[in-house]
């Protein structure tokens, strides 16, 4: 409130011209001391945007270098692709969906002959050339032909080990289960859509050398990790703390690169989820046998549940969040639940081969389920509350 004196001087110095910038002045000396040091220092709106812009900084470094624990990549901006339906939205970086772990498709398998006899000694022959009238003439039986399928090279594994080597049966056991997991992959998808994938694995005993490698090839990685994956350029790294751990820490880091070299981007909560739905995995000959997740993973579930809606729609700050181990438990059951139905699988090989067809676009998961899975999130939410109650069998493969 300006004083009898004050306002009679106003009126003067206004008709000067200058009345308005003693008034501002003024009011400048009337702000509350409160108010002016909060006009000093950043705004809670500001704060929080820089906080955003920090952590997609990260996030950008981590979707090309995660641990075990991997961020997942910016989220697309939301507007929907001209080239698409409104499921899809715009591109993600090409370092994230198309990696050098993608080689390339798989041609059409062809097939090879193959010939074999039984010579005058009795000795079995097989050649993929015929018996020349040589072997022939030495009272050989007659000749049979074979049509073999040629064993396509879907997959290239290279392990790399820094320190004592592993033992060759370890090793042999090692690539049986990642090859493995590279077919049970390849059964969520259509053949026409499946990619040649590559895989280099390096292997530490010693931790000094598994962070100097971790250093070099990414940023701001916890101290405490033993694996982490690099899907730009095909790289899976595990730390040795034990032979159990390490082939499973293996199989997820190697599980991550193949999904981004087969499918591209996926979200956060699939991408971990399969890692963890297939790094238990057993083989035995030409079988696979996924169990389903440990009893102190399933507890998750019913002490810290987290509905569907939320987990495929889940972002790197949850991810962060105190609730991160819950959020890798039900990734990892719910990729199970989906595989355990003819629904479930359904639904997830058809989010999987367009994901495969349009590897730089992200998908509306949400909409997705809703247009197709039957009876949408509210269904898919029912059935796996259901089935968390359960004490599920494992799959065979």
């Amino acid at each position: 409130m300006l004083s009898p004196l004050k306002a009679a001087l106003f009126l003067l110095l206004t008709l000067t011209g200058i009345g308005l910038a003693w008034y501002a002045s003024e009011q400048s000396l009337l702000l509350p001391q409160q108010a002016r040091s909060t006009a000093q220092t950043p705004s809670t709106t500001n704060q929080f945007v820089d906080a955003k812009i920090t952590a997609t900084a990260h996030v950008v470094d981590a979707s090309q270098l995660s641990t075990t624990a991997p961020s997942a990549p910016p989220s697309a901006p939301t507007k929907p692709s001209a080239t698409n339906n409104a499921e899809h939205t715009e591109a993600t970086p090409t370092a994230w969906c198309r990696p050098t772990s993608r080689l390339g498709k798989l041609e059409s398998a062809k097939k090879q002959t193959v010939y074999t006899w039984v010579d005058a000694d009795g000795r079995k022959h097989f050649s993929d050339q015929a018996p020349g009238r040589k072997n022939a003439a030495k009272g050989g039986t007659d000749t049979q032909t074979l049509e073999l399928e040629k064993q396509q090279e879907r997959f290239a594994l290279t392990l790399h080990q820094h320190g004592d080597d592993m033992p060759a049966f370890f090793q042999s056991n090692l690539r049986a289960r990642i090859h493995k997991a590279y077919d049970v992959l390849a059964d969520f998808i259509d053949p026409e859509q499946l990619q040649k994938v590559a895989v280099n694995l390096h292997l530490f005993d010693q931790r000094s050398q598994y962070q100097t490698f971790m250093n070099k090839h990414t940023q701001g990685l916890s101290p405490a990790s033993v694996g982490f994956h690099n899907s730009r350029d095909n790289i899976a790294a595990a730390l040795n703390l034990s032979d159990k751990q390490l082939v499973t820490t293996s199989l997820h880091e190697a599980v991550h690169v193949m999904n981004a070299g087969m499918f591209g981007y996926l979200p956060r909560w699939l991408n971990e989820g399969i890692a963890e739905y297939l790094e238990d995995m057993e083989v035995s000959g030409q079988s696979v046998r996924v169990p389903a997740p440990h009893a102190h993973k399933m507890r998750y579930l019913q002490h810290s549940p987290i509905g569907i809606a939320q987990l495929i729609q889940s972002t790197g700050h949850d991810w962060r969040s105190q609730q991160m181990q819950a959020y890798y438990a039900h990734s990892q059951a719910l990729v199970f639940y989906l595989q355990s139905s003819p629904e479930g699988r359904r639904w997830l090989s058809t989010y999987l081969n367009q994901q495969a067809l349009n590897p730089c676009q992200t998908i509306n998961i949400g909409l997705h389920v809703e247009k197709h899975y039957s009876g949408g999130v509210t269904a898919m939410q029912q059935g796996f509350t259901q089935w968390a109650q359960t004490q599920p069998p494992a799959h065979q493969y």
